[in-house]
């Protein structure tokens, strides 16, 4: 199995601005259609951009995630404010940043996965 998560595809997709519009647009979609809770958004993110479930470690996983940087966003409403200001399109103002920006960053780790950047 050839596996392409390297640090520099991480960092090349992290940090591209298409992929971090990409990132907000799908975390918008996991708050306004993905459920109330954090699992049923994170499953809803698995099934559109993956055709799958995620296993129960993967939820827990990204839940802890998404719980550290909505503290980490929270405390810091600027860099918030910042991490959602990159790309063109206009992001929901109908999301406060904190939570859309913690949001973002769980679909950018879901958009990273090997089985989503490869096709075997």
């Amino acid at each position: 199995e050839n596996r392409t998560n390297t640090p520099l595809q991480a960092l090349n997709l992290m940090n591209d601005e298409m992929f971090l519009e990409a990132s907000r647009k799908l975390a918008e979609r996991m708050i306004f259609t993905g459920g109330e809770s954090p699992e049923s958004r994170i499953q809803y993110a698995y099934r559109a951009v993956l055709m799958r479930e995620p296993s129960q470690k993967e939820v827990n996983v990204l839940k802890l995630t998404l719980a550290d940087f909505e503290m980490r966003y929270q405390k810091d409403g600027k860099a918030a404010e910042q991490y959602l200001s990159y790309g063109d399109s206009s992001r929901s103002k109908n999301i406060n940043a904190p939570d859309l920006a913690a949001y973002t960053i769980v679909a950018s780790l879901i958009f990273n996965l090997d089985e989503a950047v490869t096709k075997q």
